[in-house]
């Protein structure tokens, strides 16, 4: 009788833990959330069957570019945020990406700067700190910042 209770006790005991596991590893997922300022890794694109890092090019011939904060804002909103390039360079980023806004869709990530009539569409994944946003135009790495 003893053992039958012992059985039962550690089959439960499983069960609980298998629970929390689980349950432990959708919150994490869950929690992973656009929201918030990122910094741009990489882009990659496929040109003539070679893999190309366009963000690296770009804070090549730009360095200032280095420092560049995508800020995902709750409600929608996207703010870009460039300190240390020149004023020019600056202005044309802020008219392109100023009336930017973003929302989440079955999984997908819809950028629009036309209230969603024409929209840039991706497929988003986080691994610990750092977003990966994949579309027709290549991927994109972003690293989470404070």
């Amino acid at each position: 009788m003893v053992f039958a209770l012992c059985g039962v006790y550690f089959r439960s005991m499983k069960t609980i833990i298998i629970t929390l596991v689980f349950g432990l590893a959708t919150l994490q997922a869950i929690s992973q959330n656009i929201v918030g300022r990122w910094k741009c890794i990489a882009k990659l694109v496929t040109y003539e069957g070679k893999q190309l890092d366009m963000h690296a090019a770009l804070v090549k011939s730009r360095p200032c570019t280095a420092n560049t904060i995508y800020e995902y804002l709750a409600g929608g909103d996207f703010k870009l945020i460039i300190t240390g390039c020149d004023e020019q360079y600056m202005n044309a980023q802020q008219k392109i990406f100023g009336k930017t806004k973003w929302k989440m869709e079955g999984g997908k990530l819809l950028t629009s700067v036309t209230k969603f009539a024409l929209s840039n569409v991706y497929t988003v994944s986080f691994n610990g700190n750092k977003m990966t946003l994949t579309g027709e135009s290549g991927t994109d790495i972003y690293q989470r910042v404070n």
